[in-house]
C-alpha cells in the first residue's frame, strides 16, 4: 500500500513539475520587452522586425536570457535585429539562442559603454550573407564564447569596444 502512495504522490509531483516547467517558458514574438529574467520555449519562430529596433529588446540589467531549442528567423527574409541591447543592459547573459537570416543577429548598442555581456552556446548565422551576426558598440568587459558565426558579412563586428574575450567560437564563410 506504502509503494502505491509513493507511486501516485510521484506521478503527481511529477504532472506538477511539467506544468510549472511550461509556464515558466515565453513564446518570442516581435519587439519582446525583456526585464526580468526570461526562458524561451522551444520552437521554430518566423517573426520579423517589423521597426528594426529588435524582435528581442533587452531593457534591464543583471538578467538571463535563456533559449531552450529556440530558433528565431525572419519569416519574409528580410532581416532586421534578432536581439537588441541599447544602453541599458550590463550583466546581460544570452544563453543557447538560434537566430538565423537577420541583418544583426545580436546588436548591443552601448552608449554610455555596456559592460559585462555574456553570450554563450548560440548559433547565429544566415543561410543569404545577410550583415552581422553580432555587432558591439562600446562594450567592455565581455565574454563571447562557444558561438557559431557562419555565412555572414561579418560575423563579429565591434568598435569602440575593449577589454572583450572570444573563446572557442567557430567562425566560417563570413566575407
Amino acid at each position: 500500500k506504502k509503494l502505491k502512495q509513493f507511486i501516485c504522490l510521484f506521478i503527481i509531483f511529477s504532472a506538477l513539475q511539467l506544468i510549472v516547467s511550461a509556464e515558466e517558458c515565453h513564446i518570442p514574438v516581435d519587439d519582446y520587452l525583456v526585464n526580468e529574467s526570461t526562458v524561451f520555449c522551444p520552437g521554430n519562430y518566423s517573426l520579423d522586425d517589423y521597426y528594426w529596433d529588435g524582435i528581442i529588446k533587452i531593457n534591464a540589467d543583471n538578467i538571463t536570457i535563456t533559449c531552450n531549442d529556440t530558433i528565431i528567423g525572419p519569416y519574409n527574409y528580410f532581416g532586421g535585429i534578432g536581439i537588441y541591447i541599447n544602453t541599458i543592459g550590463d550583466n546581460v547573459v544570452i544563453d543557447g539562442c538560434t537566430l538565423r537570416n537577420f541583418d544583426y543577429g545580436i546588436y548591443v548598442y552601448g552608449e554610455p559603454v555596456i559592460n559585462n555581456i555574456t553570450i554563450l552556446n548560440s548559433d547565429i548565422s544566415s543561410d543569404f550573407f545577410f550583415f552581422v551576426g553580432i555587432y558591439l558598440l562600446n562594450v567592455e568587459n565581455s565574454t563571447f564564447k562557444n558561438l557559431i558565426l557562419k555565412n555572414n558579412i561579418y560575423g563579429f563586428y565591434s568598435e569602440f569596444s575593449n577589454y572583450n574575450k572570444l573563446m572557442n567560437n567557430t567562425m566560417a564563410n563570413n566575407t
